[in-house]
Formats: C-alpha cells, structure tokens, sequence
C-alpha cells in the first residue's frame, strides 16, 4: 500500500456543472468541453489555457490564489489517464506553459508520466472511478534540479482528486519537503453540491478516508 499523504490542498478558477439543466449550467458544461480542446474564446481570441492563465494573473491576490504563485514555484502537469501518444494535445501542460508566461510560474517540468494506462473518469461510474492509489502505481516522477521553494500540480479539472491526491505522493518521494499544492482550471460541481457560477475561483483540499478521496469544496 503506498504511503499517500491524508491531505492535499487545491485552488481553481471556474467551476462547471457535470449534470446541467438551467441555461447557466449548460454553458459551463459547453466551457469544459472548449477546456479540454484548448479552444480559443475573448476577444481577442485566444487558446482557453492562455485566458485561463491571465484571469489568475488578474485574480492572483484573491483569497483562492494568495501566496501560491510566483517565481520559485514549479508547475508540474499531471499526466493524462491515457498513456502520452506522440503528437497528441496535453492540456494540463498547456496551462502549466499558459502559467509561466503570466509569470506565475517560475519553472515548467512535464516529469510526471504515466507508466500504465487508468478509465477515463469522466466515462467511469463513481464507483468504478480509478483511486488514489491506482494513480500512483501508475505514475513515474523523474526527478531534475530545482530552485523552486514550492510545487504547483497543474490539471484541466479536478472531480474527487484521487488524481491529484495519488500523483502528489510520488512528487512528494522526488521532492520531499518542498510544500505541493495543486491548480485545475475547473472544478467539477455534482448533486448533491450546487453549480453556482462557472467564474468561481476556489481554495480547497482533497481528502483521503480509507481509500476514497473527497473533495471541498
């Protein structure tokens, strides 16, 4: 059983409605599926993870955002759940590049790779879904050099945070010490919890209780 920590913090921008009904909550819904394309939206139009990174660069100083950026973070992207295929778009990595040229980010290292191929959470039943666990035994994290004082996970969207939760255990075996916090651009919002708003900057953690992971909010 791996050692995997009982807690891990998170901060997003917008929040999106995995079951819409109201107009609101179908745009949101429209906004993950532009996400995980790295569509361009605004005017000027420009890819989602550079719009994306300059309305944190706006917001940085908010409390969801305050003392997690700058110079000496490093952005580590996490691994898509599917093995990396040549030419392929990785959007956490995307945003994690999107960061750095805001300036929120010090340094970029695509060094966490998925070793084994995991379902796809969004096409899995709850129940079904892969665990913390299983995200670790399926990455591999190849250490490099850093002058880094802290370690930034960048995903796309955060659900439970097994993901999350699974991935900072093996960046906390490579970097142990260094305080790791992670970033998703969008929350997702289930029932029982209410969508409220697809801007929505957040702070919150990841819970493991047994081998569930629970997310707040």
């Amino acid at each position: 059983m791996p050692n995997l920590p009982s807690e891990v913090g998170f901060c997003s921008l917008l929040s999106y409605a995995t079951r819409p009904e109201t107009e609101d909550e179908k745009k949101s819904k429209q906004v993950s599926v532009q996400l995980k394309q790295d569509k361009s939206v605004g005017n000027p139009a420009r890819p989602i993870s550079q719009w994306i990174a300059l309305r944190v660069q706006e917001h940085q100083d908010c409390a969801a955002f305050a003392g997690l950026f700058g110079e000496n973070v490093l952005a580590i992207p996490i691994p898509s759940s599917s093995l990396k295929q040549p030419g392929s778009l990785q959007m956490p990595l995307e945003l994690a590049n999107s960061l750095k040229e805001a300036g929120l980010v010090g340094e970029v290292a695509p060094i966490a790779e998925r070793t084994r191929a995991l379902p796809k959470s969004a096409f899995s039943q709850a129940s079904a879904r892969s665990k913390a666990a299983d995200h670790y035994d399926s990455v591999k994290v190849t250490r490099t050099l850093t002058g880094a004082t802290s370690i930034l996970l960048v995903d796309d969207v955060i659900t439970r945070g097994a993901t999350l939760l699974g991935i900072c255990a093996r960046v906390m075996e490579a970097y142990p010490g260094l305080p790791i916090f992670g970033f998703a651009a969008m929350r997702a919002v289930s029932p029982p919890d209410k969508f409220e708003r697809i801007f929505d900057p957040q702070r919150g953690k990841v819970t493991l209780r047994g081998d569930q992971t629970y997310r707040t909010p």
